[in-house]
Parts: structure tokens; sequence; C-alpha cells
């Protein structure tokens, strides 16, 4: 992380070596801290229980950080300030991850009948990932530009609850259609 956040992020290489945050091996401490999580459960759910509230604090700190680096940039907020490898950007999606285990891990000790829903749905997140562009473009195209003239808020919360309905909905409902003409 700090090679890349010295050398390739707004570094002497730039230009040549901007995909870097694109290769799995980016990726590769999330699959890595996953698996000791999981491997390591009976100590690791205890204690993200137990410090959810540090985590909140992380989670809230670490976002500020992020929305202070891409601001520091200037106006229109540009995403590609935003790679994968700033230490900010780490930190931030660690503590998400660990507040999304904390929620899960309290619906499913308390048999939450959300639970069974939330693991249905779990099914089609990436069937649902695969056409968010697709709806994202097609809202923004259709109403979010026009609406978010008129207000931001609007805008943004539309365009972005539109788009994940409408993926998970397509994930959904293709599944439904291929299943009936399997059989």
């Amino acid at each position: 992380m700090v090679f890349y956040d010295c050398e390739v992020f707004h570094g002497p290489h730039m230009t040549d070596w901007y995909l870097t945050d694109r290769l799995f091996i980016s990726f590769l401490i999330y699959g890595i801290l996953g698996t000791l999580a999981w491997q390591y459960r009976k100590t690791v759910n205890p204690w993200l229980q137990k410090w959810w509230g540090a985590i909140l604090i992380i989670c809230i700190a670490s976002f500020y950080w992020i929305c202070r680096e891409l601001f520091a940039f200037g106006y229109p907020v540009k995403l590609t300030n935003a790679p994968y490898y700033k230490p900010s950007m780490v930190v931030y999606d660690l503590a998400v991850i660990a507040l999304v285990a904390v929620v899960a891990l309290s619906q499913i000790q308390r048999q939450r009948p959300m639970t069974r829903l939330v693991h249905y749905l779990a099914g089609f997140a990436y069937k649902a990932f695969l056409s968010n562009v697709f709806w994202e473009q097609l809202i923004w195209l259709m109403i979010g530009k026009h609406l978010i003239m008129i207000n931001v808020g609007w805008g943004i919360l539309v365009t972005y609850i539109g788009t994940w309905l409408l993926s998970f909905a397509s994930a959904v409902g293709i599944h439904a259609i291929w299943r009936r003409i399997k059989h």
C-alpha cells in the first residue's frame, strides 16, 4: 500500500502502472482476513460484537478521511482519485465489512425472519452487480441527470435506490425465467 501510494498514485509511475489497483493482489488482504475470520470465528465473532462501537467510530472517521482526500483534488470528484490501495480505503473497507458481519451475527443469533430474505438476496448479489452499471446508466440518462439539477439529494437517492432495485429485480427475474425454460 505504501509503495502504491508513493510510486503509483500521483507518483512517478502514475501513467504506466495506473491499473495496478485493479489486480487481484488488491483484494488479497480481504480474502486472507476473511479466511482467517472464518477459521477463527469462535474468537473473532465475540470480539466483533464486543467492539462494534469502536468499529463504527473507525468507519465514520475513515469515511471522513476518504472524503477529505477526494475533495482535496477539487471538484467534481473523480473516482480515479479513489484507488483500492489507499490506506484510508483499506481501513474504511475493513470497518464496513466488520460492521456488516456484526449485523449479520446479530440477525443470525436472534433468528430474525429478515435473515432468510438477506440470505436469498445474497445469492443474487453477483448477478445484480453484473447489471448494475447498465441500470445506473439507464436511470441516470432517463431521470437522474435531470433530477440532480433540481435537487442533488433526490437525484442521488433516486439513482442509487433505483439502480439497486432494478439490479436485483433483473437478477431475480432472469433467474426465474431461466428456471422455467430449464424445466
